[in-house]
């Protein structure tokens, strides 16, 4: 999955509630200027609280678009290391511009906005901690290939749920992670197609 990154100007644009992104899939990287020799409790209170996930990054040293050419350094890195991350830089700096648009020329991912609300990760909500997943529901149709695999298997049938899940997610929920596996699993026993007693499975195919 793509990687999304804030870089903040904040000799340009201080926001305002950076809690926001508590929950949400970004890393931040805040560049401050070599004279900006403190940031406000609230700011150094949030990235503290992101983790490895938020950095500070100061220039070495002054003069005009200084901070501006650093960014630019961190994002050719970023993109060398991870090109298809997406990148958006918070600043009313229209300098950016010419740059973005060779980048985005190349097929890269990079966009200058003034509002960290604007960021598409933001908009999205975030999920609220120990909140409960909705498994996702497979089509009707992805189950006949499982059943058919399944009797395939004959007597070397998975017997215990986590073997079968480990099956499943190889053959069929490559992509979809260990919610698509609980998915089919759930379907398979809705259907009566397996029965689940405790860590143990068994099968009944010939309905």
């Amino acid at each position: 999955m793509a990687e999304t990154y804030i870089l903040i100007d904040f000799e340009n644009v201080q926001p305002k509630n950076l809690r926001q992104l508590q929950g949400r899939p970004v890393r931040l990287k805040i560049f401050v200027g070599s004279q900006q020799s403190k940031v406000p409790f609230d700011l150094a209170q949030t990235v503290q609280i992101l983790g490895e996930r938020a950095e500070y990054v100061q220039i070495a040293g002054t003069g005009r678009n200084a901070l501006d050419l650093h960014i630019a350094c961190y994002i050719g890195r970023l993109f060398a290391k991870q090109p298809d991350a997406q990148i958006y830089i918070l600043s009313k700096d229209r300098d950016y511009d010419i740059l973005l648009k060779h980048l985005n020329a190349q097929g890269l991912h990079c966009r200058r906005l003034t509002s960290l609300d604007d960021v598409p990760a933001v908009k999205a909500a975030p999920s609220a901690p120990g909140a409960a997943t909705k498994p996702a529901t497979p089509p009707a149709d992805r189950l006949a290939p499982v059943i058919t695999h399944l009797r395939n298997l004959k007597a070397s049938r998975p017997r215990k749920l986590r073997t079968l899940a480990s099956t499943l997610k190889a053959r069929f929920a490559k992509e979809g992670g260990e919610r698509e596996v609980q998915s089919l699993v759930d379907e398979l026993r809705r259907r009566g197609v397996i029965v689940v007693d405790g860590t143990n499975v068994t099968y009944q195919l010939e309905v």
